[in-house]
């Protein structure tokens, strides 16, 4: 994974990118707010509803790689 290309699409610089550096930037824009979610579209050559779909869905995953400790601790309890 080239790091100044997954950084170069945070910024909208459009250029080709792998499966893995594309999971890099979803993940990236999803922990950093600050992210302008425009130009991480346009650099990943996306839509910008298409950007809030897969970052909604980076969400859910790592609620649920999160939440089976929480679960098995509910069902202790």
């Amino acid at each position: 994974m080239d790091e100044k290309t997954v950084q170069g699409a945070l910024r909208g610089a459009t250029a080709p990118l792998t499966k893995n550096e594309r999971k890099a930037a979803v993940k990236r824009f999803v922990a950093d707010q600050t992210l302008d979610s425009a130009a991480v579209a346009r650099g990943l050559g996306i839509t910008h509803e298409y950007l809030l779909k897969l970052a909604w869905r980076e969400r859910q995953r790592s609620k649920q790689t999160a939440s089976p400790s929480a679960d098995q601790e509910a069902d202790a309890a």
